[in-house]
């Protein structure tokens, strides 16, 4: 049994931009930009067998181009489906370098991925949808599997 304790501070912030083009009545497609960020603070501590991890801090700036499209159903008044499709390029610019016992390991995701997602949103009224969407992140350093969400939305 090996146990220890730290803690950390952090802070991040996210930014996307882009602009819907539409395609007739009911067809969309968004390009866009985003650009995202995550500074942790490090921490030095040392376990209870008396390992000692150093510099555990974590900076990340991530950088994204995609499109996002899709084609709404409507069904009446304020109700609609939405299914849609994203393609992205992803470059994460990450610096997780920790040092265990004097080694030193890069823990880092650095490099370029593709983020492919599908999904649907359905409008219940003006204000009020539900959607679920799946996507998959990979290339380079990361390799992240599929992943599912779902949710509600309220727009005002």
């Amino acid at each position: 049994y090996v146990d220890g304790n730290t803690s950390s501070d952090a802070w991040g912030f996210g930014l996307k931009l882009g602009y819907d083009l539409k395609l007739g009545d009911a067809g969309y497609v968004t390009p866009y930009g985003s650009v995202s960020g995550l500074f942790q603070s490090g921490d030095d501590y040392q376990l209870s067998n008396d390992m000692k991890v150093d510099g555990q801090s974590y900076d990340s700036m991530r950088y994204e181009l995609g499109v996002d499209a899709g084609y709404t159903f409507t069904y009446s008044e304020d109700q609609a489906l939405t299914p849609y499709f994203k393609l992205a390029y992803v470059y994460d610019d990450s610096n997780n370098d920790a040092d265990v016992n004097g080694d030193s390991i890069d823990n880092g995701v650095e490099g370029s991925a593709v983020r492919v997602g599908l999904g649907t949103q359905f409008s219940f009224t003006k204000n009020f949808s539900a959607y679920t969407d799946a996507n998959y992140l990979g290339g380079g350093d990361v390799d992240q599997d599929w992943s599912a969400n779902v949710g509600v939305k309220y727009t005002w």
